[in-house]
């Protein structure tokens, strides 16, 4: 299960808690900023969950790039797309990362980002994706 480049459970928390994420529009612009650069190739995505607050993400550093720019390519990413819609910081400056050590610890934090919406009592969340192909829903923007 775990695969064999070195994965990450990282955690970013928006700045001062804030719900920055909580507007559908600003979610759907921090899940699509995610997706595009697993696309581009920068990492491989596993599983991600984009919460009010703070967003998880369980993935694989592309084959060029370290854990640090990966980390900016997400919180910089959602930064650099939400700048018209969020004003003020979007981030705090630090942010929590676990390397995964094994297929326990993958299915852990796999677990983790599909059950922390209804833990935070956020019925049909939509922000949540799985590399099995489960995705969010298309919506607006609105």
């Amino acid at each position: 299960m775990v695969p064999t480049r070195p994965t990450y459970f990282l955690t970013c928390v928006a700045y001062r808690r804030r719900q920055a994420f909580l507007a559908p529009a600003a979610a759907k612009v921090a899940y699509e900023t995610i997706l595009r650069s697993a696309e581009m190739g920068r990492f491989r995505l596993h599983a991600f969950v984009i919460m009010p607050d703070h967003v998880h993400v369980l993935f694989e550093p592309g084959e060029k790039f370290s854990l640090e720019r990966c980390v900016q390519f997400i919180k910089g990413g959602i930064s650099f797309n939400l700048r018209e819609t969020v004003k003020g910081e979007i981030w705090q400056r630090e942010y929590h990362d676990h390397r995964v050590r094994d297929d326990d610890e993958f299915l852990a934090y796999r677990g983790y980002i599909e059950r922390n919406p209804s833990k935070r009592g956020l019925k049909d969340w939509r922000w949540i994706w799985f590399a099995s192909g489960a995705k969010a829903p298309e919506i607006s923007a609105g």
